[in-house]
């Protein structure tokens, strides 16, 4: 059974979560907290099968790390306003994790992580996102057209650090995504983009950073790709575009994603 919902409130409303531990673990940014036995029931399960609880909004609270359940269910609930589920490949923030575990093992990449992803569907994407956290810090891997011969990589990074030792590990996994799939090698290998983003302002708000990449590269696809290319240097212009779209604030994302959850378990 579901567990009870917290109803709800405006995003102009304080939140009242209260945290009573701060514990982290590093590998996918979850956080361990001591919480009563009602932060642990169910509120909603998505479709594909990512659950939310009361202790997961908790890392929505000021100053701590969102956790893995809030950014995959949160890209969940993007991809379903837009109904672009079609068209697009979202990875579990567990597959980078377990991508570069098996780098680290010198297993196959492809067989260690290939239950992590739909092959089918990634086949038939317009764009694959993966979602990476790395030492506490959230950020974007978006491969366009992953497969084909005008793939592209790009990275979005709210420090704007050089990630392209992340892409060239999602690269391996393409190779031999395809030697195994098409049966034969990847004709030409993706090239690897980063252009710099607006920067955070703290060291915890990277998982909204990430969100708002995520849903820019869905609803602003052509532009964010030029962006990536370096194809956009009027700098008004950019000025512009990030000011249209500003990073979703913690409370503001908590109401959206009750609102989800009560919405579709009471339909």
């Amino acid at each position: 059974m579901p567990g009870a919902f917290p109803l709800p409130s405006p995003p102009t409303t304080p939140p009242t979560t209260i945290i009573l531990s701060d514990d982290e673990e590093d590998d996918n940014c979850s956080e361990v907290t001591e919480t009563h036995k009602e932060d642990d029931d169910v509120l909603y399960t998505t479709t594909n099968k990512i659950s939310l609880t009361n202790r997961d909004l908790q890392t929505l609270q000021p100053g701590k790390w969102l956790n893995d359940t809030i950014i995959d269910f949160t890209l969940k609930t993007i991809e379903d306003k837009y109904r672009c589920s079609d068209y697009i490949s979202v990875s579990s923030s567990f597959f980078f994790t377990r991508l570069k575990s098996a780098k680290a093992k010198g297993v196959d990449i492809y067989n260690e992580t290939k239950a992590w992803i739909s092959c089918k569907k990634l086949r038939q994407s317009r764009t694959w996102f993966i979602p990476v956290c790395q030492d506490y810090h959230w950020f974007l891997i978006a491969v366009v057209f992953p497969g084909k011969t005008r793939s592209l990589i790009y990275i979005m990074d709210s420090l704007n650090r050089d990630r392209r030792a992340e892409a060239e590990l999602v690269i391996e996994f393409i190779e031999s995504f395809h030697l195994v799939e098409a049966r034969s090698p990847l004709r030409k290998i993706p090239e690897i983009y980063q252009h710099k983003i607006p920067q955070q302002h703290n060291m915890n708000d990277c998982g909204l950073h990430l969100i708002r990449s995520f849903e820019l590269s869905i609803v602003r696809r052509k532009f964010i790709i030029r962006l990536m290319q370096g194809e956009v240097t009027n700098q008004a212009e950019i000025d512009a575009f990030w000011q249209e779209y500003p990073v979703i604030s913690r409370h503001e994302l908590e109401y959206q994603l009750l609102k989800y959850a009560l919405e579709r378990s009471t339909s």
